[in-house]
């Protein structure tokens, strides 16, 4: 896998992602995963990696919240959580 890349979750035989797109009003097939080479977000996910599993992961702590609130919360904790990254 490249640097960066996830490794998405296929959902059929031939490894592809398969959904129904409304607007065209047909089946999609993509190619599943993300991949991302800056150096700013690789930073960031590093960050979000680090507080994994422990309670101060964002959603966690703004669960349970109207989704208005939950928006509104879940911004301002991802502002406390990241720590300032110069981007590239």
């Amino acid at each position: 896998m490249a640097k960066g890349q996830t490794p998405g979750n296929p959902n059929t035989p031939i490894g592809a992602k398969a959904f129904y797109k409304p607007s065209m009003g047909r089946l999609i097939m993509r190619k599943p995963g993300v991949l991302r080479r800056s150096e700013y977000v690789l930073k960031i996910n590093e960050q979000l990696a680090a507080v994994k599993g422990s309670p101060e992961v964002p959603a966690k702590k703004c669960k349970g919240k109207a989704w208005k609130d939950f928006v509104s919360c879940l911004r301002k904790e991802m502002k406390a959580l990241i720590k300032k990254v110069k981007p590239a």
